[in-house]
């Protein structure tokens, strides 16, 4: 009895987090799930803090759901298969089992409805990651866009709610191409936030963790590209690299963009 008492226990959310109720779905077992956001939190636990995912990263579900009785959110039991770890992740940050993960590298339109005669369209400025969900007559592919926060986007890029169609060829599924902009996403952020905290208070200390960071992302990025010279994405790397050393700036000369005056429209500096 001490034992039964100890399990539901375990089941109490800390502060408003509720109760959670478990659930088995045992037929839905072996469905894969992925995150439709950057940094969405993947608990261990429900009283410690969580580690984060990346948009695009694969989860493998358990056939386990818990609930939070006070608000009704509904948490599914996962195993991050790269890492290896068993945690929970909230429902509704991520998408079951999409057609393939995808990226816009170019400015396109797209359409409400898979017909170029479509009554509403966008047009699109790059680069944005999207996930295929439905592809009609070998032609046109369904994408659910990842709307980035600003953290994360140096490009201006447009912002798209809702599905959209658009014609495939003008969407790359190309993993290299998608994992790179998932890294320039990800060091765009580092950098923003080393900068922001340097600029709010001046110091040794920050200008030290700014100059950390630079030299970090560089390398990373410098990597990113190496590993897949031949991607159309690593123009984007590339931009991103020259806005955190300007031409002017010391230190700069070692990278240089073959597409260095190809970038796509919408820059600002960071």
């Amino acid at each position: 009895m001490k034992r039964m008492n100890l399990f539901f226990a375990g089941l109490l959310l800390l502060g408003t987090m509720g109760i959670l109720v478990s659930s088995c779905n045992l037929m839905k077992g072996g469905k894969s799930y992925y995150s439709t956001a950057h940094y969405v939190a993947f608990y261990k636990d429900f009283t410690g803090a969580p580690t984060y995912l990346n948009w695009g990263d694969k989860l493998e579900y358990l056939g386990v759901n818990y609930t939070n009785t006070t608000n009704n959110t509904v948490f599914y039991k996962c195993k991050n298969p790269i890492e290896g770890n068993i945690g929970f992740v909230d429902k509704s940050s991520v998408i079951e089992s999409p057609i393939s993960k995808a990226v816009i590298l170019d400015s396109i339109i797209v359409y409400q409805t898979p017909t170029k005669n479509s009554m509403t369209r966008q047009n699109v400025n790059p680069p944005v990651l999207a996930y295929i969900v439905e592809i009609k007559d070998n032609e046109w592919a369904k994408i659910e866009p990842y709307n980035t926060w600003e953290m994360f986007d140096y490009t201006n890029v447009t912002k798209l709610y809702n599905c959209k169609w658009l014609p495939i060829k003008d969407i790359s599924t190309n993993k290299n191409d998608v994992n790179i902009l998932i890294a320039v996403q990800i060091s765009t952020k580092k950098y923003r936030e080393a900068k922001k905290k340097y600029e709010n208070a001046p110091s040794d200390k920050t200008l030290s963790a700014l100059e950390d960071v630079l030299k970090n992302e560089k390398k990373f990025l410098e990597s990113t590209i190496a590993d897949s010279p031949q991607s159309a994405a690593v123009k984007y790397a590339y931009q991103l690299i020259e806005i955190m050393f300007p031409p002017s700036s010391s230190g700069d000369a070692s990278t240089t963009s073959p597409d260095s005056n190809q970038t796509s429209g919408g820059n600002e500096s960071l």
